[in-house]
């Protein structure tokens, strides 16, 4: 779940007021919290005064800038891409995000706040408990590499996908 908001993040996918009212989705593209103008993924994680709350109260030193960046160079940076912070500091920064998020949805669709001090104790344990369970994996070297979709050079391209159910024999398969 959290890899998968910082993943929306930098895809621009974001479901705040702003990408849905571009998708038509919104009626409106104001922060449903503090009705700012502008409900942007910046402005629900970083920006909004209940985010400001918990950013206020966070141990780990922000880095000089922190309110400065655009979204991408911010959550690029707080999750370690750059090597501004060290790993258990990303995992808090990307744990505290997820957090800022679940409690602005909560107050949204239950119409109930979480206290800032709340959503930081939740997000420290998360991030404790993911780089306790981390640590006793064995980390290989990977390689990440960009992948992408290129057009074949000559003829067509046909997508099949698949699936099986253990070693039954069973199959599924489309075209």
């Amino acid at each position: 779940m959290v890899k998968l908001l910082i993943w929306l993040i930098l895809h621009g996918a974001h479901p705040s007021n702003d990408t849905l009212l571009h998708r038509h989705v919104a009626p409106h593209p104001k922060c449903s919290r503090c009705m700012a103008p502008s409900d942007s993924i910046l402005h629900c994680l970083r920006d909004c005064n209940r985010s400001r709350d918990v950013w206020g109260s966070v141990s780990l030193s922000l880095w000089s800038n922190f309110f400065n960046l655009d979204t991408i160079a911010w959550v690029s940076a707080g999750a370690g891409f750059f090597g501004v912070v060290n790993h258990f500091q990303a995992t808090q920064f990307c744990c505290i995000l997820w957090w800022i998020w679940h409690a602005r949805n909560y107050e949204i669709f239950s119409n109930k706040h979480i206290k800032s001090t709340q959503v930081l104790s939740q997000a420290n344990i998360m991030a404790m408990e993911s780089t306790r369970l981390l640590s006793k994996l064995e980390v290989s070297q990977t390689h990440i590499r960009r992948v992408q979709w290129e057009s074949p050079k000559l003829g067509y391209k046909l997508n099949v996908d698949g699936s099986s159910l253990g070693n039954t024999g069973h199959v599924a398969w489309e075209v």
